[in-house]
C-alpha cells in the first residue's frame, strides 16, 4: 500500500479518524479549502524529529548533520474518537471544534496535490516506545541508513513516527509531506482541501454553550455542509436506574 505506513489492511486506511482545533480554524478551512502541514519543530514534545535532528555519526568517525531534516511537514490526527484529556488539551477555552476523516481522504487530497506523490505524500500510524528504545534506534546504524537514505521516501517520513510511550493513549496518525523540490522550506505547507467532500462530521467541545453550537452550526449549514453536526454528549449524564 504505497503512501500508507504501518497500516495493516484496507480496512483501517478507511477507519475513521480526528483532530481538534479552534472553532476559528474550521471557519477558515470552509473559507479558504486548504488545510497546513507544519514542520515538527512546531510541535511540543522535544523528541519530534529526533532521528533527524540528531547528529549523523558516519563510519569514518565524523559527524555531520541531515540537510534536510527540515524537508518534512505534518498533521496529526487520531484514531481515538474523544476523551476529556483530548478536549481539555486541543480545546483549552472551550471552543473548539473535532472533525472526522478517514486516512484514505487525507492521503489522496495531500497526494493529488503535490509533485512526486508516490515518494512525498504519505499518512503513516504512530509507534511508541520507551526512551531506551528510542535512543537504541540512533545506534543500530544498518536501521538509520535504510530510513534516512531510502530513495523511495518512505524510510524517511517514518522518521516522524515514533514517540514515546508517555503519549500512547494519543492513538496519532500522521499526514506527512517530504518536501523534495529544491526550494527554500517555509515553516508551514498548504495544499488544497474539500472540508465538504472529505469531512465527515463536525463535533462541538462538551463545554460550549448551546447558543453557540446553535449558531455556528447555522453558520455551518449556510456554507453547504452535509456532513452530520452535533455536540459532544461526554459530560452529559446518563438516565440510570439502581436495582435495589
Amino acid at each position: 500500500m504505497p503512501g500508507y505506513i504501518f497500516f495493516s489492511d484496507q480496512k483501517e486506511m478507511d477507519a475513521p479518524i480526528y483532530r481538534i482545533f479552534g472553532v476559528e480554524r474550521l471557519f477558515q478551512l470552509f473559507d479558504v479549502q486548504k488545510l497546513a502541514l507544519v514542520k515538527p519543530s512546531a510541535w511540543d514534545d522535544p523528541f519530534e524529529n529526533f532521528i533527524l535532528k540528531s547528529k549523523a555519526r558516519l563510519e569514518n568517525g565524523e559527524l555531520a548533520e541531515f540537510a534536510y531534516a527540515n524537508d518534512l511537514y505534518g498533521q496529526c490526527w487520531s484514531f481515538k474518537e474523544e476523551s476529556d484529556a483530548m478536549w481539555r488539551i486541543y480545546s483549552a477555552n472551550q471552543y473548539g471544534v473535532k472533525v472526522k476523516t478517514t486516512p484514505r481522504k487525507l492521503r489522496e487530497a495531500l497526494a493529488g496535490s503535490v509533485p512526486y506523490s508516490d515518494i512525498s505524500a504519505f499518512i503513516g500510524k504512530v509507534r511508541y516506545h520507551t526512551d531506551a528504545q528510542l535512543r537504541g534506534m540512533l545506534n543500530d546504524r544498518a536501521r538509520m541508513q535504510r530510513k534516512v537514505f531510502d530513495g523511495a521516501g518512505q524510510g524517511l517520513a517514518e522518521t516522524l513516527l515514533f514517540k514515546r510511550t508517555a503519549f500512547e493513549h494519543e492513538q496519532e496518525v500522521r499526514l506527512i509531506y517530504s518536501k523534495n523540490d529544491g526550494r527554500e522550506s517555509q515553516d508551514i505547507f498548504l495544499f488544497p482541501f474539500d472540508p465538504f467532500s472529505n469531512i465527515e462530521e463536525v463535533v462541538f467541545d462538551p463545554r460550549m454553550d448551546n447558543r453557540l453550537v446553535e449558531i455556528y452550526s447555522n453558520h455551518i449549514r449556510s456554507l453547504g455542509f452535509k456532513g452530520k453536526i452535533q455536540k459532544s454528549t461526554l459530560y452529559e449524564i446518563p438516565n440510570l436506574e439502581v436495582q435495589v
